[in-house]
């Protein structure tokens, strides 16, 4: 594969992750979801709508659908640390990130 091609794999795995991970939390928790993901209502339920052929077509967009947010010091601190001294866990922390 060519590095266009890896890129263009890689883009569509990111989003296909962060569209089933959004959909899965806001079925889950509504409030808690729109809140961490940054989604209005509207968005929230166009997204939930979605069907798995619907989710893998927009997972494949040439671009990532997520939005890297790093506006909160104590996440920024906790994921800067060194080594092992961070105390939150890898599933956390990308909570944290959507």
């Amino acid at each position: 594969m060519n590095t266009l091609s890896d890129t263009a794999a890689s883009i569509r795995e990111i989003n296909l992750a962060y569209l089933m991970l959004a959909q899965r939390l806001l079925r889950s928790d509504r409030s808690v979801a729109e809140a961490r993901f940054g989604f209005s209502a509207k968005a929230a339920d166009l997204l939930v709508a979605l069907s798995a052929i619907q989710v893998t077509k927009l997972a494949s967009a040439p671009h990532l659908l997520c939005e890297f947010r790093f506006d909160d010091r104590s996440m920024l601190s906790t994921l800067s640390r060194p080594g092992g001294e961070s105390q939150a866990a890898p599933a956390e922390a990308t909570v944290a990130l959507a």
